[in-house]
């Protein structure tokens, strides 16, 4: 198990020192440096007090280490997001997905209906190469951003940076399908 790999990782890709870490846990700089380097195993206090600073829980932290390789999630299993607008179905496609850098997600507009993705405020943009990306499953929706509009139908994908908000309108007589992708994502 690669315990020590992904606490290395999650450290790293979160910008944080091993003194960081070290001061808000109580577990030593020198400890979680064995631990990171796969010397040594940590105590389940100190890996508790790890993730707790991370903000990651410890049954969460496990089901990311045992399937490292791959995420799998079926259809069904997806977590509906009860905060979608009216007329519109929000599902987390896999919650994991965070700690690869990215959130995931399924919509479904039911026919006549819109919603907005909000700008991610400019303060928390990580980075001014992030892009988010949709994906059109099946369907056709019509997308403006500021003065542009775009019109999507099946397999299309429309790439837009995290700080601009873009307007979702279902232009089809049935359900339009699209996959989200990015980071701190909000619909209203």
């Amino acid at each position: 198990m690669n315990i020590g790999y992904f606490l290395k990782k999650i450290r790293n890709d979160k910008s944080l020192t091993l003194n960081e870490v070290a001061r808000n846990t109580n577990v030593t700089a020198s400890l979680i440096s064995q631990i990171e380097n796969e010397k040594i195993y940590p105590s389940i206090n100190s890996l508790e007090s790890i993730l707790h600073y991370y903000g990651i829980e410890l049954s969460d932290f496990f089901e990311q280490v045992e399937k490292r390789n791959f995420l799998f999630t079926k259809r069904d299993c997806a977590s509906k997001i009860e905060s979608a607008p009216e007329g519109v179905s929000l599902f987390d496609v896999n919650p994991l997905m965070y700690y690869y850098g990215a959130q995931l997600f399924r919509i479904e507009v039911a026919a006549g209906n819109s919603f907005e993705i909000r700008k991610q405020p400019v303060n928390i943009v990580e980075s001014c190469n992030e892009m988010r990306f949709i994906y059109m499953v099946c369907g056709k929706v019509s997308i403006e951003i500021g003065n542009e509009k775009f019109d999507m139908t099946d397999d299309d994908i429309l790439f837009l940076k995290p700080f601009l908000k873009a307007f979702v309108t279902n232009c089809f007589n049935g359900i339009a399908k699209l996959v989200l992708s990015g980071k701190n994502i909000s619909l209203g």
